[in-house]
């Protein structure tokens, strides 16, 4: 009888210690849809932040959290569960959460806006956002890009040296694109923040830059508060400039 007591209290504390490791961790399991209720299936990747910042979440592909899931998730990151032909993805993380998707050069994001809870279900991503053609300028020398410019595209010019593109002060929704094709050495593509504003998580006020000379280099910022530019793709070298 003991023995089947120890054994009982033995049980009890294990399922404890399961609860507690699993504790704040809410199962979560969202589809995107457009406008018609299809599945979007040319999600190329996810990234699910903290409520109301561009900081991304610790998640994980199980509940006991041993298995972490690498962000932004794409259907070739570590441990993904994103599942490009019917737009759904899942994890298990903290009960509040926002996010940023991407679907070709197009993306959609909830920070700034209306918190998601573990009460998951669909996210709206219409057509129209993700087909409509982006705007291009081919740009000569250094460039201030203002609001109204959101979603452009800029271009450096080839063998014009070095040119700085400085960032409006971050408000949540605002992106831009930024593509050097130059590859005369010191011919570098910079991104200039705004003061207070970061860049990627980088120092306030400081500088965001194309490293290489690899063509072409180019990144899409995306402000996700007041405050702060991430990096939602991006390709070729680039880093921060904290000096």
């Amino acid at each position: 009888m003991r023995k089947k007591l120890f054994a009982l209290m033995a049980v009890i504390l294990l399922c404890g210690l399961v609860y507690a490791g699993s504790a704040g961790r809410n199962y979560h399991e969202v589809q995107v849809i457009d406008e018609t209720g299809a599945p979007v299936t040319d999600i190329s990747s996810v990234t699910v932040t903290t409520t109301g910042t561009g900081t991304s979440a610790t998640i994980y592909q199980d509940r006991g959290g041993s298995t972490a899931i690498t962000q932004p998730i794409t259907t070739s990151s570590t441990n993904t569960t994103l599942s490009q032909g019917t737009g759904t993805f899942y994890w298990w993380g903290p009960p509040g959460w926002d996010y940023i998707i991407s679907a070709g050069t197009n993306t959609l994001t909830s920070i700034g806006q209306v918190a998601h809870n573990q009460s998951d279900g669909s996210i709206v991503f219409p057509t129209y956002l993700r087909s409509r053609t982006r705007d291009v300028e081919i740009i000569a020398g250094d460039y201030a890009p203002v609001a109204a410019e959101s979603g452009m595209v800029f271009v450096t010019t080839a063998s014009a040296g070095s040119q700085t593109f400085t960032l409006p002060t971050a408000v949540a929704g605002l992106t831009y694109t930024f593509v050097d094709i130059s590859t005369t050495g010191n011919d570098d593509l910079i991104i200039q923040a705004a003061s207070g504003d970061t860049i990627n998580g980088g120092t306030a006020a400081k500088k965001y830059w194309c490293s290489a000379d690899s063509v072409p280099g180019s990144v899409t910022l995306v402000a996700v508060d007041g405050t702060a530019w991430v990096v939602v793709n991006v390709a070729g070298t680039w880093a921060n400039d904290n000096n």
